[in-house]
């Protein structure tokens, strides 16, 4: 009377593997959308910034002119040292990581 021994795949039934496989790809295509439109949002809010800046040193920007509130603006050169050395805010998106060559 020996122990038998079982193989996974006779456990799984095969209706069962393939939707795990199928939730299993629809997750890592909403990771890969996910993660592009995050870095689309950053490359945005980059550029917004950055024309934000460029207008504030003409003196265009609201809140240079003594509105409510004014914000205290960093040196256009930090912002772009800091957006091109950066690790996670890359100015052009590579695309998903399933779609590289």
């Amino acid at each position: 009377m020996g122990i038998k021994k079982v193989n996974k795949r006779d456990k799984m039934l095969p209706g069962n593997n393939r939707q795990i496989y199928s939730d299993a790809y629809e997750v890592r295509k909403l990771k890969c959308a996910a993660t592009q439109m995050v870095q689309d949002l950053r490359e945005q809010m980059v550029s917004q910034r950055f024309e934000d800046l460029k207008k504030g040193s003409n003196g265009n920007l609201s809140s240079q002119q003594g509105g409510e509130g004014g914000t205290r603006l960093a040196p256009t050169s930090t912002v772009i040292s800091i957006a091109e050395h950066h690790p996670n805010a890359p100015l052009t998106s590579p695309g998903p990581p399933h779609l590289k060559s």
